[in-house]
């Protein structure tokens, strides 16, 4: 099975890890994937890298901070999942650029680009627009169908459904077009801190251990 938790990003939120907040984290094997966002930094430590390899599951983390390109140098490819995803031990892989990738046989798109409030420059941009530009290309070489979204932000029009003010941010804008060109099961996204769901296809995650959804893909 495959599980998704909202951000690791210090001490504090690997103590959901180490002191198994979610009881069924014991339960998982290294057969099982538990996805999250990080940071570059926190993927830099040694110390950290090990406790995940020590822990009865698999881990895929996830880019939060649009900066995971930084640790990817001399790393070998993890071709299991699909390019752009690479080793960083045994059971423990990083996912440093947005695409498709297959995860226990699911077809999942993911896109990292980060909250673009506050954070405009030459650099960022262009990384955005690149990944936001493979993100799309993955969605069309597939015929715009996959078995899940993972996102860091949310469309636009559905972060207005859980936080009334929301600001305009151009890279949730773009998400709101793949509503209308993607076919998926779920959308997950992580920013907003809360554990949410709604009409029971976009999944704001944050400390709720969520499993992502077998799909009819496994046997197509």
């Amino acid at each position: 099975m495959i599980y998704l938790l909202g951000e690791i990003l210090n001490d504090e939120d690997i103590k959901i890890l180490t002191d198994y907040a979610d009881p069924l984290l014991k339960s998982l094997t290294k057969k099982d994937h538990l996805l999250f966002f990080s940071s570059a930094a926190l993927v830099k430590k040694p110390e950290f890298i090990d406790l995940l390899e020590g822990m009865p599951f698999s881990t895929v983390i996830l880019d939060g901070d649009v900066s995971m390109y930084s640790v990817v140098d001399g790393l070998a490819p993890d071709r299991r999942l699909g390019k752009g995803a690479f080793k960083l031990s045994d059971s423990v892989s990083v996912i440093a650029d947005g695409g498709l990738f297959r995860i226990e046989g699911l077809k999942i798109l993911v896109c990292c680009v980060g909250d673009a409030d506050g954070r405009q420059n030459d650099n960022y941009n262009k990384r955005t627009d690149a990944m936001r530009k493979r993100f799309a290309k993955a969605l069309r070489t597939n015929g715009s169908k996959v078995d899940h979204i993972i996102t860091d932000i949310p469309p636009h029009r559905i972060a207005f459904r859980i936080i009334k003010y929301c600001s305009f941010d151009v890279n949730s804008v773009h998400f709101d077009r793949l509503l209308h060109e993607a076919e998926f099961k779920s959308w997950f996204f992580c920013n907003f801190r809360r554990d949410k769901a709604l009409d029971n296809k976009f999944f704001c995650v944050f400390r709720k251990l969520t499993p992502i959804n077998i799909s009819d893909s496994e046997n197509s």
